[in-house]
């Protein structure tokens, strides 16, 4: 099995990525990646200009703490922002988008409700399960670059809902059971900093903050099963 490197990182030549099913690192990986950088970059923006707090999370967060770059052969970029923010910002983009037709996906992602928007002056498409605003149900909305790549696949940047519950610990409002290292309403700006991810300007919340809820989430070696069973820095050795 030959084994690729990228920034530090080692995967098998093989792999192809969880979501879109793309080799990773081929020219077509490559220009989809360039698009969701993109989407990045435009979101931390209209953040800013909104005072949204929020924070690369799940594999995002994990490739930043590697080599600050996104996992090579990962292919969505997670992001999560407190109760109030989330809300906030899933009416602003919908209220403002267009009407749009809404794509079959080949994957379990269940959209019902689509738009065309606009982020910094670019057309994104947004696209979510349901528009409830209550804590009871599981929330994530997504903003897709438009492009000439042919999606069959869901993908896109992920926006989710971090909560802070009465015990003081994270819960993440879309996977069932899992606590997050996200900010929540009135988090402390100071622990998610401005940093570089992937060449654009970011958020990521403080690694002192997060290593506990991502070593409970993912085990203390942050494997996501979705992803190859591979750890930064591991030895060739490994492989043989």
């Amino acid at each position: 099995m030959k084994i690729i490197e990228h920034n530090g990182t080692f995967f098998p030549e093989e792999t192809k990525t969880p979501h879109q099913n793309l080799l990773a690192g081929s020219e077509i990986y490559k220009k989809y990646i360039k698009d969701m950088i993109q989407t990045l970059a435009d979101f931390h923006e209209f953040a800013e200009q909104n005072n949204i707090l929020y924070s690369l999370s799940g594999g995002s967060l994990m490739g930043y703490y590697w080599n600050k770059d996104i996992m090579p052969w990962d292919d969505d970029i997670d992001v999560m922002v407190g109760e109030d923010d989330y809300f906030w910002l899933k009416k602003r983009l919908w209220d403002n988008g267009q009407p749009m037709e809404i794509p079959k996906f080949n994957t379990g992602w269940n959209s019902r409700f689509w738009r065309k928007i606009t982020v910094c002056g670019k057309n994104y498409e947004f696209s979510t399960n349901h528009l409830n605003e209550g804590l009871s149900q599981n929330h994530l909305f997504k903003i897709i670059p438009i492009s000439d790549f042919k999606k069959n696949r869901a993908g896109g940047l992920d926006v989710g809902l971090c909560g802070r519950l009465k015990n003081g610990k994270h819960k993440e409002y879309w996977t069932p059971g899992r606590t997050c290292c996200g900010p929540t309403n009135n988090f402390d700006k100071k622990l998610c900093p401005i940093v570089s991810f992937a060449g654009v300007t970011t958020r990521a919340i403080k690694r002192s903050f997060a290593q506990p809820y991502l070593d409970e989430i993912y085990g203390k070696s942050w494997v996501i099963p979705s992803h190859p069973k591979i750890k930064h820095l591991y030895n060739l050795k490994d492989y043989r």
